[in-house]
């Protein structure tokens, strides 16, 4: 194993204790934004009854469980993560509902084990950005699909809106924040802009690529259950962070500044969050079909 693919198992192996962690809530507290993102990641990727579709970084089912219904019972939907309670704890919620065209297995998202040309659609809800070479995950992710196979996907272009402005300055007074993910030698806003996620699809191989922007309002009831939904996604690495660097002391802190912000925001509804996400839709090139 070269240093750099030490590495590379190093930050995968950190994010699924994270995920693991996060498993029991994650997308359980709150409102239900990554179910919202996930049912529009469904719809984008037009999935007909009979297909054969992967998705990938399944977390609790968020397009798992829309991506089932849109198949059917001739169809199939295998579910993976790298996170094997994320795994268990949908294999649970897939029982209790009586799924019957679902496989859920744990498995890294850059390294599949399915033959060439498996699929009919391969989906992907706000987890390429964890990936430590995103561009060689969506080449494999193109190998497992048929020809003319669709690939749908989202990322963030603005998880926290315009009510969030102080957000990242107060993190920033607290624990400086991790650098903005990186896709082989591209810039950092790669994931966050259309253009930037445009290209990268691009270079990984995909044909008829469309990117739109999708906003959304989500409304928490209080500032405890927001401060808890924190918790249950993939920024509870970052306040772990602070507690083993700065200690307890500096996480109280930071929570009670975000709650005088929250308190101000607050609307008769309860807390309100804007979210933008990115919803990627691409084709694997058909037999005969030349690439650009």
């Amino acid at each position: 194993m070269t240093p750099q693919q030490a590495q590379q198992h190093t930050t995968q192996q950190t994010f699924a204790a994270i995920f693991d962690r996060a498993a029991a809530t994650y997308d359980q507290v709150g409102p239900p934004f990554f179910a919202h993102f996930g049912r529009q990641l469904v719809e984008l990727a037009r999935l007909a009854p009979g297909e054969i579709v992967l998705d990938i970084a399944t977390g609790r089912g968020a397009a798992l469980f829309p991506a089932s219904q849109a198949v059917g019972l001739s169809g199939h939907v295998t579910g993976i993560d790298l996170a094997p309670a994320m795994i268990a704890a949908t294999q649970a919620d897939a029982i209790a509902r009586g799924s019957a065209n679902i496989t859920l297995q744990p498995m890294d998202a850059a390294a599949l084990a399915f033959d060439d040309a498996t699929f009919d659609a391969v989906l992907c809800g706000f987890a390429v950005f964890f990936l430590p070479d995103p561009l060689a995950a969506l080449r494999e992710w193109q190998r497992v699909l048929k020809p003319g196979g669709r690939l749908a996907l989202s990322t963030w272009s603005s998880p926290f809106g315009p009510e969030f402005q102080w957000l990242e300055l107060l993190q920033r007074t607290v624990l400086p924040l991790p650098a903005a993910p990186a896709c082989s030698g591209a810039e950092p806003s790669v994931f966050d802009t259309p253009e930037g996620l445009t290209a990268l699809l691009a270079r990984a191989g995909f044909t008829a690529v469309a990117v739109s922007v999708e906003t959304a309002r989500f409304v928490y009831a209080d500032e405890e259950t927001w401060w808890a939904s924190l918790w249950s996604h993939g920024m509870r690495g970052w306040l772990e962070a602070v507690e083993r660097e700065r200690e307890v002391e500096a996480l109280q802190r930071f929570k009670e500044a975000v709650f005088a912000q929250l308190r101000a925001g607050r609307q008769p509804d309860g807390v309100p969050q804007t979210s933008s996400a990115l919803l990627g839709r691409a084709t694997r090139a058909a037999v005969g079909e030349q690439l650009p």
